[in-house]
């Protein structure tokens, strides 16, 4: 919370080829944003999002921006220049004196201006992106599904030795276009001569939860006096201490999403002088929870036969003492300018991951460290944080300029996030044990992080990276490329966390007629313009479109908007295969997060849930209906069946909830051509709290189906279950 009286700062950017020349000419800056925008808006420059488009923009990542304000007309005892954070590598030169130099966007900063008079110029050099440079035409060492297209204007590997976010490089549902600029706030602000500089409040719970230990941490600009009040979540003042560490007794516990509450306590630090009188005030907020992982019962035990190796790491959630199945999303950049992201933008967003049952985003490696209204509102909402640090799929050679950007990153963002109840568990980065990144635990910036968590927050989970032995990512396809449907695949799988998964959709048929040029929409052909927007060459052979196997299945369309919806079809059923066998493989099992939540622009095909800007793809509310935190569940073999042909099916009950689920008995129906019919029966038993049951497998021979689809449905009411599948000839 900021009470201090500040300044409006009005900002222009122009560009230059060199930080000691000034730009000839100066735009009207949006502050925060990002310099794109600002020239493309003054230069009236067509629609970065619109078919080739963004490439006209790639030109701005070269240059050296130039931001230019005054010093306003404000007073107070103290004045301080103040951001939230820069984007990348930049230096702030005021009256001429250059006063601060950083690399990094993730570390803010201040500066002490109360020497400054009114007017005097202030500016600040924005340096061209950083690109680590790499050798024309050499291959990626192994397909993945983050592959990209080597082209001439780079790929992901120049961002190995910085802590800038990947994905802006370039990625299979990103396009090429590194944003630069003022991010977050920044402000000139009044403040006392004696203020609290930095206040926050850290914890731990006693075994039994019912006593919070807590520790203020507080640095003041002189000596003084803090008094410290707690307020219930219901606003009720607790207690008021000048005591630096005090214990709370019986605190209401902060739940994840589903599992109860997400009680908030609010804590302020009030500087006093000796007369009582308030001098100055910050305040935060405290969800009180405790939060490890453990091994899946048995794992120690495996592997049982000698030669041995190390059992699979901890990948389960407890919270508060209480198994927690980790059901959610893979949560990427909602905007390819991450200036532009505002709380509103968030809020709907995180909205929709609450009502989608959720309890879980993994705030993956290649994007960016989200601002604080993206973890203010998780905390509301009970979702848990994955964070991870800027690394992702690149091999961060330990150069000693790149682990002193990487320290002092990491340490600011952990000191930012670690009061934070929704924050669960660290992780180095995305994909960083493998063959196209060729990191192991023994990787400086690897072993930094570990260190650097640890000394900072060292309660909290770290993982290396994701994912680790016992836990999976991909496939990314209805049907695999060694042919297998993701029915079999899952079936037969064995994991202790699905970290990554996805089934791709096309997306609505409103965004590709936004950005791809009408005389390209249908019938599909591998044009510039669907390459550009991902829906070709995105991920080696196989592209997101998925055309072979549309056709496979269903035939050629007629239009592009049968093509969509056939494409939601089987993103719908796969997602829900996916995540229900996930969960149906619990306690082994742990996490069902798939790849990926949302989109920063405009694909003609991708895994997401949601569509640029927020449009819900019918996928959503497939992986709505399969993350409710009790339901029947059927294991379905395979998607297409022929008539007269044997069905089989097994059936669970789900159950991720507190309450035990009583034992009873359940239908199963098929629904075609207008028709319903009982093709089964379920007798379960009782499922404990937190735990599943599973029945035995049923058959039925396929009837004459005179329609290409067919439904089967298992139990009724708020348990009930449906799958939509395809008669072939």
């Amino acid at each position: 919370m900021n009470i201090y009286p500040s300044a409006e700062l009005i900002w222009q950017v122009g560009f230059s080829k060199n930080e000691d020349i000034v730009p000839s000419e100066y735009v009207d800056a949006s502050v925060p944003g990002a310099v794109q925008l600002d020239w493309a808006k003054a230069k009236g420059m067509p629609d970065w999002q619109y078919s080739l488009n963004a490439r006209q923009y790639r030109w701005m990542e070269d240059v050296f921006w130039h931001y230019k304000t005054q010093m306003p007309d404000i007073r107070g005892e103290q004045l301080f220049l103040c951001s939230g954070g820069i984007d990348y590598k930049y230096k702030v030169v005021i009256g001429g004196e250059t006063r601060f130099e950083h690399e990094g966007m993730f570390t803010p900063f201040e500066i002490n201006v109360s020497d400054v008079e009114a007017g005097t110029p202030i500016e600040i050099i924005v340096f061209p992106a950083p690109k680590q440079p790499i050798t024309p035409g050499e291959p990626l060492r192994a397909l993945n599904r983050d592959e990209i297209i080597v082209s001439d204007v780079g790929d992901r590997r120049e961002a190995a030795q910085s802590a800038k976010p990947a994905v802006s490089y370039g990625w299979d549902w990103h396009p090429r276009l590194i944003p630069l600029g003022i991010w977050e706030e920044i402000r000139v602000e009044a403040r006392p001569f004696c203020h609290i500089k930095q206040f926050e409040a850290l914890y731990t719970m006693s075994n039994d939860l019912k006593t919070a230990h807590i520790e203020f941490n507080t640095m003041l600009s002189f000596l003084g006096h803090v008094r410290y009040d707690i307020f219930a979540p219901n606003g009720e003042k607790l207690l008021s201490t000048f005591e630096r560490n005090i214990d709370l007794e019986e605190p209401l516990l902060w739940w994840p999403n589903g599992y109860g509450e997400q009680n908030l306590y609010t804590i302020t630090a009030s500087l006093v002088d000796d007369s009582g009188t308030v001098l100055d005030v910050k305040s935060t907020r405290i969800g009180f929870r405790e939060l490890h992982l453990e091994v899946y019962p048995g794992a120690w035990s495996e592997p049982d036969t000698f030669p041995k190796t190390r059992s699979n790491p901890p990948t389960k959630l407890i919270v508060n003492n209480v198994p927690v199945f980790a059901r959610g999303s893979n949560w990427v950049n909602p905007e390819v300018f991450p200036g532009t992201i505002t709380y509103d933008r968030y809020l709907e967003q995180i909205k929709l991951a609450k009502d989608a049952n959720f309890n879980i985003f993994r705030v993956w490696g290649g994007g960016i460290i989200n601002k604080e209204s993206f973890f203010d509102i998780c905390d509301e909402m009970g979702i848990l944080v994955w964070q991870e640090f800027p690394l992702a799929c690149n091999n961060y050679v330990g150069t000693k300029e790149y682990l002193d950007v990487l320290d002092e990153e990491s340490k600011a963002i952990i000191k930012r996030l670690r009061h934070r109840a929704c924050l669960a568990l660290w992780c180095g980065g995305n994909e960083l044990f493998n063959g196209w990144s060729a990191m192991t635990e023994q990787s400086l910036a690897l072993r930094l992080l570990n260190s650097n968590c640890y000394i900072y927050d060292r309660h909290r989970p770290f993982f290396m990276t994701s994912p680790l032995m016992g836990m999976a990512h991909g496939c990314y396809l209805f049907k695999y490329q060694d042919g297998r449907e993701v029915y079999e695949a899952m079936n037969n799988s064995d994991f202790t966390a699905y970290t990554e998964f996805g089934v791709p959709s096309i997306s609505p048929v409103e965004n590709l007629r936004a950005v791809i040029p009408a005389d390209e929409l249908f019938p599909i052909e591998k044009t510039e313009a669907w390459v550009e927007h991902h829906g070709f060459e995105a991920w080696g052979a196989p592209n997101w479109l998925c055309l072979e196997t549309l056709e496979g299945y269903f035939g050629k369309a007629e239009t592009l908007e049968e093509l969509q919806a056939n494409s939601s079809w089987l993103s719908c059923e796969g997602y829900k295969a996916i995540f229900e066998e996930a969960r149906r493989q619990k306690p082994r099992c742990s996490m069902a997060i798939n790849w990926c939540y949302q989109e920063p622009w405009m694909t003609a095909a991708n895994n997401s849930l949601i569509a640029y800007p927020n449009t819900l793809k019918p996928a959503y509310f497939a992986v709505k209906d399969a993350c409710r935190h009790k339901m029947f569940s059927l294991r379905i073999e395979k998607f297409s069946h022929k008539v007269g042909e044997k069905v089989c099916v097994t059936p669970y009950v789900l159950n991720d909830t507190s309450d035990a689920i009583k034992k009873g008995e359940a239908d199963i129906f098929i629904e075609y051509d207008g028709k319903k019919e009982k093709v089964g029966h379920f007798v379960y038993g009782k499922a404990a709290p937190y735990e599943n049951f599973a029945g035995e497998k049923a058959e039925f021979t396929l009837p004459d189906i005179k329609a290409n689809e067919f439904t089967l449905i298992i139990g009724d009411g708020d348990m009930a279950s449906s799958y939509r599948l395809l008669k072939v000839k």
